[in-house]
This record gives structure tokens, sequence and C-alpha cells, in this order.
């Protein structure tokens, strides 16, 4: 089995977000303004690439559909208790 430039590269990019969405996760936690920013920033990215997408009707599609509602929904939230916040 051999991997391509492309795949291995992609693998490492999917492990990088996979650290920074843990490390967005501690800040939302601890409710840090720059967590917010960064989970509305990777809300964003998700919808880009999901209208980007050639693929609608696949299973994969729609779990991933039912994962950018549930982050949306909780940026929403986020957003609107932000002034508890602190930097």
């Amino acid at each position: 089995m051999t991997f391509s430039a492309e795949s291995y590269f992609r693998s490492i990019l999917m492990f990088v977000v996979g650290i920074i969405a843990i490390k967005v996760s501690t800040g939302i936690r601890q409710m840090r303004r720059w967590a917010l920013y960064a989970l509305t920033f990777m809300c964003l990215i998700d919808i880009y690439y999901y209208l980007k997408s050639p693929e609608k009707l696949s299973l994969f599609m729609v779990i991933s559909i039912v994962s950018l509602f549930i982050q949306s929904l909780a940026a929403i939230y986020f957003w609107m208790i932000r002034k508890k916040f602190g930097n």
C-alpha cells in the first residue's frame, strides 16, 4: 500500500486541525475571547467547505451537515453570551 504526497499532507493537516480544535475547546471552557473568534472562524471554514463540496447526498455529507449545524448552534450561543468571555 502506497501513500501519495497529497494524502500524507492531508493527514498531517487534519492532525494539526485536531490539535487546534482541542486548544480552542479548552479556551472556550475557560471563557477566553480568542477562542470565541477561533470557533467562529472554524465554523465559517466548515460552511465554506460544505458549500464547495460537489457531493451533497452521501452519508458523509449528511453527517457533516449535522455536525455543522451543531457547531453553528454552539457558535451562536457563545456569541449570545460573549460579554461573559474574558481576555
